[in-house]
């Protein structure tokens, strides 16, 4: 074997365990790119869960706040009584 020989098997060689070391790269990406994709899309359910929250909170809000107006207003059409620890004031 001739010194050219033997350098193009070594490079031969050397571009082998490149590759192999390439493809294993290529594959740990890919299994991280799928880890990425599941916890995004995870994510999304989360906030979708979260919007839905919020529109429940804001929407039993607007609810305790008409509450809080209509007792206002049977406290009002109340006579006030003659405990005067109880404040009838309600101005």
């Amino acid at each position: 074997m001739n010194k050219n020989e033997h350098y193009y098997i070594h490079d031969v060689s050397f571009q082998q365990r490149r590759l192999q070391l390439l493809c294993i790269l290529l594959q740990q990406g890919k299994q991280q790119l799928q880890q990425l994709e599941h916890l995004l899309q995870r994510l999304e359910q989360l906030l979708q869960q979260l919007e839905k929250l919020l529109k429940q909170l804001k929407q039993l809000l607007q609810h305790l706040e008409q509450m809080l107006q209509q007792l206002e207003q049977l406290l009002k059409k109340q006579p006030c009584m003659d405990d005067p620890r109880i404040a009838c004031d309600l101005s």
